[in-house]
């Protein structure tokens, strides 16, 4: 809510529907729901990170 203050955006710039759910950590319980939801979510669920390139030396330098 403070990011979207300090950017200046109001309700009507919000999607009507979020694309995709990201997780960012679960513990033992968190992963049994993941996969639960998984099979019955609206929205894809989203729970590793894309590499970008790196090939096989490594992930790609930021």
């Amino acid at each position: 809510m403070v990011l979207w203050a300090y950017l200046g955006l109001t309700p009507g710039d919000m999607p009507e529907r979020v694309p995709y759910l990201r997780v960012l950590a679960a513990n033992g319980t968190g992963c049994r729901l993941l996969s639960r939801m998984r099979e019955a979510a609206a929205v894809p669920v989203l729970t590793r990170r894309r590499r970008s390139g790196g090939g096989p030396g490594g992930p790609a330098p930021v």
